[in-house]
């Protein structure tokens, strides 16, 4: 049966089974460890919107002006962003190489 939204049956599958299938479901309380790593994966991103628009408040309240001499908030803005996905993608890429199959495929 195709649910409204799906565009093909393949989407149903749940990440659990994929896991599973994969074999390295193991329960933990009650809950498949895959479920268990998503939620705090959820929890993890809440922190880190959170962590940002508290340095984006702050750092917009708290400004001065600058000399012409010095480089712009939005270039320094800019070069903050960078250098979080910079070492986010090194981060995911030297945890993608402790691990292997779907999770691997997932890091990377």
């Amino acid at each position: 049966d195709m649910l409204v939204g799906y565009i093909v049956p393949a989407e149903s599958v749940e990440w659990g089974a994929e896991a599973a299938e994969a074999g390295g479901a193991a329960a933990v309380d009650g809950k498949s460890e895959s479920e268990v790593m998503m939620y705090l994966r959820y929890k993890a991103m809440d922190v880190a919107l959170g962590l940002g628009a508290v340095y984006a408040y702050r750092s917009w309240k708290h400004r001065k002006p600058l000399s012409m001499l010095t480089y712009s908030r939005l270039l320094r803005h800019m070069h903050l962003i960078m250098a979080v996905g910079i070492f986010g993608t090194l981060a995911s890429a030297k945890a993608a190489s402790y691990t292997d199959g779907l999770t691997k495929k997932r890091l990377l």
